[in-house]
């Protein structure tokens, strides 16, 4: 067993159960105790109600009895009416060996939902292996499942990956649907908390893929639907033209008016910005952020507002894979520190911005505070300026 300085990483099974709870139309199933369900929903931020557990008793576990796991499909299929039931094993259905493979062939004819197994999950790994494993079986449930051709009206875009797991989730989405309204006049199919219906895939008219384990599900809209996609969060200005203009091509639109207007009043802001810290002695930036992330903070940092940016060496990273974060010689003192807020935690006497989680003693209460797209640079300017 390890000794974590902090808190261990977030597992397969959260990452799992995470992506499950972001869609409307898919419920999920763990064949195991209380216990291990309420810990990982005590752990998810957001939408959880479409997570459930048998609730696994010692008399279920001596004889093998799967009849409570048959009896909970069927009232789930019944009372939450999903198209897409996942079944997961806990780890301890898997120390009775239930073969949960054979128990959803039997009852799949008689029931409405499609039913993925997911067994024997990792108890070793990082939250991303969970995710990959469930977009890839959405992928595969619309691959069997969904028609090949897509009927109706196609409108509005899907952003995938994103939402209140993440620490500005909410105010990223709301800002990249602000952008699409405004500039594209494209309404945006997720939800105000990120949630959508696998079923509304077939008929967006674009996809924002903004964290990559998310991609499986992308490339099944794409190569059944021709739906094109743009994969990453617009961190900063160059990042956030390139998003408009692959949504201007992947529409064949022209962008509003409105789309140049904001562009140049942030433009003008960032050019004041490097104007207004150059007589200043500036602190340094110790950026730690998720590695399918820190590129783009790492330029709009960098590139865009000239501020002196370190990175975590290896091993080094509150966000590490083994969870085994230590004092690291990099932080100088009076160093601003952008990562989590369990790196914050370990430097209280540094100047901090959150951008990740886990967290401690961090908590957002607001939606309109973004870190992408046009008002996130501008958002950012404002939270890093006072502390240089």
């Amino acid at each position: 067993m390890k000794v974590y300085e902090t808190l261990p990483p977030a597992s397969p099974r959260a990452g799992f159960y995470r992506a499950v709870a972001t869609w409307k139309d898919a419920a999920m199933l763990e064949f195991g105790p209380e216990g291990t369900m309420h810990y990982v929903q005590g752990n998810i931020k957001g939408y959880t109600s479409n997570l459930f557990t048998t609730g696994l008793k010692e008399h279920q576990i001596i004889f093998g009895d799967t009849d409570a796991l048959e009896s909970a499909i069927r009232d789930i299929d019944r009372d939450q009416a999903p198209e897409l039931l996942f079944v997961v094993s806990s780890p301890v259905s898997e120390i009775i060996g239930t073969d949960l493979n054979m128990v959803c062939r039997k009852l799949q004819k008689h029931i409405h939902a499609w039913l993925s197994v997911w067994d024997n999950v990792p108890v070793t790994g990082t939250e991303p292996i969970g995710a990959v494993q469930a977009y890839e079986k959405a992928a595969q449930f619309l691959k069997d499942n969904a028609p090949e051709h897509r009927s109706g009206a196609q409108e509005g875009f899907l952003v995938l990956g994103l939402g209140e797991g993440d620490w500005s989730g909410l105010a990223d989405i709301e800002e990249l649907c602000r952008m699409m309204e405004a500039y594209f006049d494209l309404p945006c199919r997720n939800d105000r908390d990120g949630r959508y219906c696998l079923s509304n895939l077939a008929q967006a008219k674009w996809i924002i893929v903004a964290a990559p384990e998310a991609l499986p599900l992308a490339q099944a809209a794409n190569q059944m639907w021709g739906i094109p996609y743009f994969q990453g969060l617009p961190y900063g200005l160059s990042a956030t033209e390139a998003l408009v203009n692959a949504a201007a091509q992947a529409l064949e639109a022209v962008p509003s008016e409105q789309w140049r207007s904001d562009f140049s009043e942030v433009k003008t802001a960032v050019a004041q910005f490097r104007v207004a810290i150059r007589s200043r002695r500036k602190r340094g930036i110790y950026l730690d952020a998720r590695p399918a992330r820190i590129d783009g903070w790492n330029a709009l940092l960098s590139d865009e507002l000239g501020l002196n940016v370190s990175l975590p060496e290896a091993g080094s990273s509150a966000l590490s894979t083994d969870g085994s974060v230590g004092f690291n010689e990099i932080i100088g003192k009076g160093d601003i520190l952008m990562g989590c807020g369990i790196l914050s935690g370990l430097y209280p006497e540094n100047p901090a911005v959150c951008i990740e989680y886990p967290v401690t003693n961090q908590k957002q209460f607001g939606r309109y505070t973004p870190f992408c797209g046009i008002r996130g640079v501008l958002n950012l300017l404002d939270r890093i300026y006072p502390l240089l």
